[in-house]
C-alpha cells in the first residue's frame, strides 16, 4: 500500500471531525492521503496502492446507509485487499465497549458483511440533545437513562478518546512502512 483513502459518513458531523484528526495525522507523517465523503462515492473510488478506511457513525442500531451500501456493493474489492474500519458509536463510551472485539455494532456489521479488515477501531461519539429533533431526543435519552449516561441538555458531551484516534492513525501509517 502506498497511500490512504479515508472513506466516511456523518450525521452531526463527530465522525467528520475524527476523520479529519486521522487525516492530520497522516499528513504530518508525510502520508498521501484522499478523504472522501461516502454520499458522494458512485463507483469504485480507489486507486492503485490505496488502502481503503471506511468510517461510520451509528444511528438507530446502525452504521449509517452509505457506509452499509458502500461495504455491501465493494464487499468483493474490500475482501481482496488490506482494508480498515472504524465505528463511530456512543456505546464505545464504556472501556467494555470500546475495542473491536467488544463492540457489538462494529462485530455485527462485520460479520453480515462478511468481512474482516486488517485495521479496526471503535470510537465514541459526542452527544448534544439540542441538535437533535425532538424524537431522536427523545430515544437517545432512554437509551442514556439505561445505560447510565448523561441526561441533561444544554451542554455537549464529547466522548471521542483522542489519543486513541491519533495512536490509530499511527497504526495506519505503520500499515504503509510494512508494505500492509
Amino acid at each position: 500500500m502506498e497511500s490512504i483513502a479515508l472513506l466516511y459518513a456523518t450525521q452531526d458531523g463527530q465522525t467528520r471531525r475524527i476523520i479529519e484528526r486521522i487525516h492530520g495525522c497522516l499528513k504530518e507523517a508525510g502520508v498521501e492521503v484522499r478523504v472522501l465523503e461516502l454520499s458522494g462515492v458512485k463507483s469504485w473510488p480507489l486507486k492503485p496502492g490505496e488502502l481503503p478506511v471506511v468510517c461510520s457513525p451509528i444511528r438507530y442500531g446502525q452504521h449509517l446507509h452509505q457506509a452499509r451500501e458502500f461495504v455491501r456493493r465493494y464487499a468483493p474489492q474490500l475482501r481482496s485487499q488490506p482494508s480498515a474500519m472504524v465505528s463511530v458509536n456512543l456505546t464505545a463510551r464504556k472501556a467494555s465497549r470500546s475495542g473491536p472485539e467488544n463492540n457489538p455494532y462494529l462485530k455485527r456489521f462485520l460479520q453480515r458483511n462478511d468481512w474482516q479488515p486488517r485495521y479496526q477501531a471503535v470510537f465514541a461519539g459526542a452527544l448534544e440533545y439540542e441538535r437533535y429533533p425532538w424524537w431522536d431526543r427523545l430515544l437517545i435519552r432512554m437509551i442514556m437513562r439505561m445505560t447510565g449516561g448523561p441526561l441533561e441538555g444544554g451542554q455537549r458531551y464529547e466522548f471521542t478518546n483522542w489519543p486513541a484516534v491519533d495512536y490509530f492513525a499511527g497504526q495506519l501509517v505503520e500499515a504503509l512502512g510494512e508494505g500492509s
